[in-house]
């Protein structure tokens, strides 16, 4: 596995359901690869059926859960 990165977000109430979660992971993907990294990790509250719902849908894997938390693996290379 090359570099990895870490990846954290979050969408005002008044912008979600518009797209805006799934476009700041394209874009940091974009940033990801630019700087070398092959993979980046997501991290979210394990409760957050709509940021893993984005996260799976931009190509998330669950790496694990840790109590209230779930980090996925993205890769870079798409």
């Amino acid at each position: 596995m090359g570099r990895l990165g870490h990846l954290g977000y979050g969408v005002r109430p008044s912008d979600r359901g518009r797209g805006v979660a799934t476009r700041a992971i394209v874009g940091m993907l974009k940033v990801a690869a630019e700087m070398g990294l092959s993979d980046i990790t997501a991290v979210c509250e394990v409760d957050n059926s709509a940021s893993i719902a984005t996260i799976e849908r931009a190509g998330g894997e669950l790496l694990d859960r840790q109590g209230a938390t779930v980090r996925y693996r993205i890769s870079v290379a798409r």
